[in-house]
């Protein structure tokens, strides 16, 4: 018998045994777990929407005993009470705090002995509003309001015989009863005092050192953006997840939802929706069932059949963790034909895979004679694969001749030695080298180029806090966004210096506009750590911001070094004027600074102003200082104005103007009081208007710093 006709039938055998021994299996296995499997997923999904309430609860909570910390009578104040005076003192900290979560609806301290209070609340347009209730000398109440202008706070409003004591509000009597921090339940804020939204108040007493309650702190915390977040939410293809509230006799009402409305208005009183008024059968059936059941334990996990419309789902509910908080439940629905329906699916695609497989198998075994040489021809795909830099791990097929799997083994290994070279080189630099077949060698060639340095402000001191793999582990993070930012943006890595980045635009591949594109690279960099920010926070790494110094101009760009160790980089006026300009940035309190060649070549793509005329360390000739604000397009209407006016100053203060271009950087720093560049160029005036410089001043200034 023919060795392929051999081949067919035994190959044709095993595949039809196979497969019908693994389809009636996993048939029944997928009968068995299903229950199993949907249950693990309502249990995940449960647990991350529970993490992201109890971070929600955790912050309000927290910062509601801090304001409580606030109203504790200090030892140098040597009394008993605090008055409305005091509350005023503590406007800053709550616009401080509401600045940095935008959840948090209002901030109130509530004074117990007199009803006096101080609150705080997010406005619609970002602002942030101080209300005061003071009560004067007659008894009656007065009611201001102020608003943060720069770093003052001004009155604009006053009210006399102002009613309102939040002392008879429900949450104040309820810490006045419990005497702990306690939420209320879930109610719509009223539309006069934040924008009609779902929420809950988080109140904390404050004794004194006699154990009297002497007020009462609040957060109210928003919990719309909660329904936001149940939108990401994707269980299946139709499930879904939303959050209810336990009230009264084991009564849930729903207060977060993917998509229903929840809001509705009797008359002039906005309320939530019952169960049975939204449009959501699955979630008012569900809710039912959970009224009917006996109540949830601590992280209990409960699995509950549901049918709607003839529809079967599967569905479970878990109490949000953690003592004191709301009695919130998380409830998860999926269908279960989502589940269920797989099984049939599997089976029928199992027993047509059975009978295609048993032809194909059939066909393969002709074939496989003419494949034996198959190996090699991969191997020959691998060294062109080589040739054009792509050193990816790609295991070949085995073969039966032991030499070609010797050769493979040994290809794979050079491979693996060459991904670790390309990590050590410029990648650049070695596709160039290994297209032309040149070998590395000492020397240069003068080249047009912008060279770019990048450098973790903060890092210096962050090293002497952290313990050194943890550091090597911070930088590596930040290093990794930093690098990808540059090679995404057609530029060539040189060198880590210690935290800082270098690299350059131009070499060895010519690239259109290296200015524009370095420019770029640092605006997207910003960004792309600004990304990064909150996944740090919540990993409890450190969160540092970087600044940046860009130079264009002629340098010798190649290999520099010995005969035996080299290294490809970039040397010339323009490498150090670069370094020179990253290292300003702490002086004058900026983020990317560059020179004027790179101003001149980015031309219309960028949006600068100019900071200073310098000459830096180590440079005698003075050097042309702009700030990179932004690129074309994406900078406000506000700032391309005030640049306008700073660059005309710039231009009073270069024609030995003095006294008038203090006046319009004097307006500069009254308009942006932590301008630093503004506030450097005015101190410099006066002193110039006092102290004129010499005849052959030409408008440069030298600085030390390195």
């Amino acid at each position: 018998m023919p060795f392929w006709v051999r081949l067919s039938i035994v190959t044709s055998t095993v595949v039809l045994v196979t497969m019908a021994a693994v389809g009636t299996q996993t048939y029944f296995q997928m009968r068995t777990s299903v229950d199993e499997l949907s249950s693990r997923i309502i249990e995940q999904n449960a647990i991350i929407i529970d993490e992201k309430i109890g971070t929600l609860l955790g912050r309000a909570e927290s910062h509601s005993r801090l304001l409580a910390e606030l109203l504790h009578p200090t030892v140098e104040a040597k009394r008993e009470f605090l008055t409305s005076a005091d509350l005023v003192n503590l406007a800053p900290m709550l616009i401080a705090i509401m600045s940095q979560n935008e959840e948090f609806g209002t901030m109130t301290i509530t004074l117990a002995s007199t009803g006096e209070y101080i609150q705080a609340t997010q406005q619609p347009n970002g602002a942030i509003r101080i209300e005061v209730i003071e009560l004067i000398a007659n008894g009656s109440r007065v009611r201001k309001i102020y608003r943060k202008f720069g770093n003052v706070l001004q009155q604009y409003l006053s009210e006399s015989n102002w009613e309102r004591d939040p002392r008879t509000e429900p949450y104040y009597q309820l810490v006045q009863s419990q005497l702990e921090q306690v939420w209320t339940e879930t109610y719509v804020f009223p539309s006069s005092t934040l924008p009609e939204t779902p929420g809950t108040t988080c109140a904390t007493p404050v004794f004194d050192s006699r154990g009297r309650l002497i007020g009462v702190a609040t957060v109210d915390l928003t919990i719309d953006n909660l329904s936001r977040f149940l939108k990401t939410v994707h269980i299946g293809k139709a499930g879904y997840a939303f959050l209810a509230e336990m009230r009264g006799q084991n009564v849930p009402l729903i207060i977060a939802h993917p998509t229903a409305e929840l809001i509705r208005r009797d008359g002039d009183r906005l309320t939530l929706r019952t169960s049975a008024e939204l449009d959501d059968p699955r979630a008012a059936k569900l809710v039912s069932m959970i009224q009917a059941q006996d109540p949830l334990e601590a992280t209990e996990v409960r699995k509950l059949d549901l049918t709607v419309d003839d529809v079967s789902y599967f569905s479970g509910v878990r109490m949000v963790s953690g003592y004191g908080r709301p009695r919130w439940i998380v409830a998860v629905v999926v269908p279960t034909e989502e589940y269920v329906g797989g099984i049939v699916q599997t089976g029928v695609f199992l027993f047509w895979t059975a009978i295609i497989a048993t032809q194909i198998g059939i066909i393969v075994s002709i074939l496989l004679a003419r494949r034996m040489a198959a190996p090699m021809q991969d191997l020959v795909q691998e060294t062109k694969r080589i040739q054009d830099m792509r050193f990816q791990a790609r295991p070949l097929e085995k073969s039966n001749i032991a030499e070609i799997d010797e050769l493979a083994s040994a290809m794979e290994s050079m491979k693996t030695a060459l991904r670790s070279f390309e990590k050590l080189v410029p990648t650049e630099y070695v596709r160039h080298l290994v297209s032309t077949g040149r070998e590395a060698i000492l020397g240069g060639e003068r080249k047009h180029i912008t060279t770019y340095f990048a450098d973790i402000v903060g890092f210096t001191r962050l090293s002497e806090q952290l313990p050194p793999e943890e550091l090597v582990a911070v930088l590596a993070e930040y290093l990794d966004v930093m690098s990808a930012q540059v090679i995404e943006l057609d530029g060539t890595v040189d060198k880590y210096n210690g935290d800082d980045v270098m690299a350059f635009w131009g070499a060895p591949n010519e690239v259109e506009n290296s200015a524009l594109l370095a420019c770029r690279a640092a605006i997207s960099t910003r960004r792309a750590l600004e990304a990064k920010y909150e996944d740090w926070q919540n990993r409890d790494m450190p969160v540092l911001k970087a600044s940046f110094g860009i130079s264009t101009g002629d340098v010798i760009v190649g290999n520099v070094g010995s005969t035996e160790r080299m290294t490809y980089t970039v040397i010339g006026d323009s490498v150090n004027l670069a370094s020179r300009l990253q290292g300003l940035n702490k002086y004058y309190e900026t983020e990317m600074l560059i020179g004027d060649q790179t101003q001149v070549e980015a031309g219309d793509g960028i949006v600068t102003r100019h900071i200073d005329y310098v000459a830096v360390a180590g440079r005698e000739r003075p050097a042309q200082v702009f700030e990179l604000l932004g690129l074309a397009g994406e900078v406000s209407a506000d700032i391309v104005e005030y640049v306008r006016e700073y660059d005309n100053a710039m231009a009073l203060y270069r024609e030995r103007k003095f006294a008038e271009a203090a006046k319009v950087f004097q307006a500069r720093v009254d308009e942006k009081p932590h301008d630093t560049p503004a506030r450097i160029l005015l101190k410099r005036c006066l002193l110039y208007i006092e102290h004129p410089p010499g005849d052959d001043w030409d408008g440069s200034h030298r600085i030390d710093v390195k």
